[in-house]
């Protein structure tokens, strides 16, 4: 083999190896795009619009509880975790936007956190604020749990929606 040659096949093995790069590079970025697709389209929506809604206020958004806004989950047994949802729905026909809930202990121990799944809601847009907590032995007792939220709801800026539990030793 002559000089000549070697450089040829040199030349076409880094042409095939930049090849195989480029073609594999192109693969796992088509694989990233269709993963990453797949986990927004499969992904709970945080919030929805009931197919027959009429907005109830007109030129301003405005919030409701659309579930109970009293939760009692009795008797629960310490070390075990509960969650408290409510669903909350923009009634008005302008968007309603909700700060961060905050959480306010009337009885017992223990704020957890509260959760919102948007806190902005176009008109009709439901949604769901809840919390997840457990209490641990010592902190048996009745538990009187207020969530807070405030919106740019001009007729109604707070609402509260309470979460009821007595916690016991198994």
């Amino acid at each position: 083999m002559n000089k000549k040659t070697n450089q040829r096949r040199s030349k076409r093995r880094k042409h095939i190896v930049a090849h195989h790069r480029v073609r594999r590079a192109l693969l796992v970025g088509a694989g990233l795009i269709l993963v990453s697709a797949a986990i927004l389209l499969l992904r709970p929506q945080p919030y929805r619009v009931p197919e027959d809604f009429v907005p109830q206020v007109e030129g301003a958004p405005s919030i409701a509880v659309v579930s109970d806004p009293v939760i009692d989950h009795g008797n629960l047994i310490v070390n075990r975790n509960v969650t408290s949802s409510f669903e909350i729905q923009n009634v008005g026909d302008e968007t309603l936007v909700i700060v961060t809930p905050w959480v306010e202990v009337h009885e017992g121990c223990c704020p957890p956190q509260a959760e919102i799944g948007n806190k902005q809601l176009r008109p009709g847009e439901i949604t769901t604020v809840s919390m997840t907590y457990m209490m641990h032995p010592g902190m048996d007792g009745p538990h009187d749990l207020r969530i807070h939220l405030r919106s740019t709801d001009p007729s109604n800026p707070e609402i509260e929606l309470t979460a009821l539990s007595n916690w016991v030793s198994s």
